[in-house]
């Protein structure tokens, strides 16, 4: 999810409790280390232009976050010398297992056991920007700010969490509905190499059903309240093509197709001076019409890949 909803999912566990049980500071505890996971950000300062490809491993992982949670609450107990250590470190474990959880049920995914797997699991059953989730979260604070709804803040609050909760459930049950939709509406379905349904923005009525048959991807938008599979959009991957498999064949394409849940490759360019582009269809809104937010660009010579570099859009280097 993005930091605001985070940060509000650390306020609204305080108020709705927390603060009265561990007393001062624990808002400030946990609103902090509802977002600690993604302390990893901290990798694109190194420079790396695909330390995205390491987002959402170690920090998030059952094995990462708990060493965080511990060098954490020394930094806290500094700062809150009245807390316990030990309740500083279950308040840092609770919002960092929310946190966890909470990016599970988007598609970017997270390495949950991380270093034992790289494997990545999600839900895929929120985009990871959702306002509803987080207005949620943040109408019990907008509403103290009312004086006489004030005395009633924890209330609201353990409502806000309470409604956020099934919020989420609904949105798991509709990803469901919407995978199910697609088998049933759509015919090819039933032979398609590969189908599913990604989390289309600005509610959880819309769904981005994708199925690949061979080299050919059919794009669809799914409505499973209304019961409806319209077809969007066709598009081509040039599995086979020379620049491509090299590419593919290359360590950093092995690993854009590990990555990517969807690829879609092309390739151009002149005889001695070929390139091959890759992104990925779960990051290519139907609701917001985009181009690709981001897809690698490799760039060969004489048949082998000699640079990759991220780019918006597939171009001749």
């Amino acid at each position: 999810m993005d930091p605001v909803t985070h940060t509000l999912t650390g306020v609204a566990l305080s108020k709705a409790g927390l603060e009265r049980r561990f007393g001062p500071g624990t808002t400030w505890v946990l609103a902090l280390s509802s977002s600690l996971p993604d302390i990893d950000q901290l990798l694109m300062l190194g420079g790396d232009p695909f330390y995205i490809l390491r987002r959402r491993t170690l920090t998030h992982s059952l094995f990462g976050f708990p060493l965080l949670c511990l060098a954490a609450a020394g930094i806290f107990k500094l700062v809150f010398p009245r807390q316990r250590y030990r309740d500083l470190v279950l308040l840092c474990l609770l919002a960092c297992a929310v946190h966890v959880s909470m990016d599970l049920i988007n598609s970017f995914g997270v390495a949950f056991l991380y270093p034992l797997t790289d494997r990545r699991f999600e839900l895929s059953s929120v985009f990871i920007v959702d306002l509803a989730l987080a207005g949620l979260l943040a109408a019990p604070l907008l509403l103290a700010l009312a004086p006489r709804f004030r005395p009633r803040l924890e209330a609201f609050s353990r409502a806000g969490l309470a409604l956020a909760f099934l919020y989420i459930g609904s949105c798991i049950a509709l990803h469901a509905a919407a995978l199910a939709l697609l088998r049933r509406a759509v015919p090819a379905a039933a032979a398609a190499d590969f189908q599913y349904a990604f989390p289309e923005p600005l509610g959880f009525h819309r769904w981005r059903g994708v199925l690949r048959t061979g080299n050919d991807y059919s794009v669809y938008m799914l409505r499973p309240l209304a019961g409806t599979a319209e077809f969007r959009d066709s598009v081509r991957t040039e599995l086979g093509e020379p620049a491509v498999e090299a590419a593919r064949a290359s360590p950093r394409g092995r690993t854009m197709e590990w990555f990517f849940k969807a690829p879609v490759w092309s390739a151009g360019g002149e005889r001695d001076s070929r390139w091959a582009y890759v992104y990925d269809l779960r990051f290519v809104s139907l609701v917001l019409g985009r181009s690709p937010a981001f897809g690698c660009l490799f760039v060969l010579k004489d048949g082998a890949v000699a640079a990759a570099r991220w780019a918006s859009r597939p171009a001749s280097p």
